[in-house]
């Protein structure tokens, strides 16, 4: 499952189904809702065509969206580069976290990762200027951008991303599933298996085992054992 994919299944509320109706959203323009369907069921290709039919729209409305929906089948064709100027001309109109964290994403899966951190800083402001009300959460910034980092092979430049997020977890103390959902928090066990991602792919210079401990420290009864059963794989290893 990609980052998006994973976003769009999590953000989505109980009993809701995003790919019903691709033409109902309050985002989602009529004239596109093809381009959309055919996005969302993988027909990749035919999304940019359909999509690109709009792209000198003189409606704004419209012609920017056509671009989304081409910027965004470039992502999961994972064609990065291509994506990328599209989605830095609509971060440059909607100037909100999404539209920036698109760049996020982009950039640094296609090695950019200076312009990566640069738009990571934008969509961090922008959750500021919001009051922190706009999708993706904070918590869900770092932990996706930690994942793309991991998936480029930036390994140490993912060490702040995860880090972050063990202070969250540090200060909640509770790791049960439900009560990090109803916050906005990623599952620990996702956010650990990615944090076990990062410190493989740095290797032993970097003493994994004395970090989840400190991490273990605030953590409740259940998060405690947990990171033990982690600890103890890692040491088997």
């Amino acid at each position: 499952m990609g980052l998006i994919d994973f976003f769009r299944s999590f953000r989505a509320p109980p009993g809701s189904d995003p790919e019903d109706s691709p033409e109902s959203g309050p985002q989602r323009h009529r004239k596109l809702g093809k381009a959309w369907k055919a996005l969302d069921s993988g027909n990749l290709d035919s999304a940019i065509s359909l999509a690109g039919k709009h792209e000198k729209a003189s409606d704004p409305r419209l012609k920017l969206e056509s671009k989304k929906v081409t910027a965004l089948a470039l992502f999961k064709k994972e064609n990065y580069a291509a994506a990328i100027p599209l989605f830095e001309e609509i971060a440059a109109f909607h100037d909100d976290t999404e539209s920036w964290f698109n760049i996020v994403s982009s950039a640094t899966l296609a090695g950019e990762t200076a312009l990566g951190e640069k738009a990571f800083q934008e969509a961090l402001r922008c959750q500021e200027a919001s009051g922190y009300s706009q999708q993706p959460g904070v918590p869900f910034l770092h932990y996706y951008y930690a994942c793309a980092l991991r998936d480029r092979g930036e390994f140490r430049k993912a060490l702040p991303q995860i880090g972050e997020l063990r202070t969250l977890y540090r200060q909640l103390k509770i790791t049960d599933d439900h009560f990090l959902y109803a916050r906005g928090v990623p599952f620990l066990s996702l956010a650990v298996e990615l944090m076990v991602d990062v410190f493989r792919g740095i290797g032993a210079s970097f003493d994994a085992d004395r970090w989840l401990e400190d991490f273990a420290t605030d953590l409740d009864d259940e998060g405690r054992a947990y990171l033990e059963t982690v600890r103890a794989n890692l040491a088997g290893e």
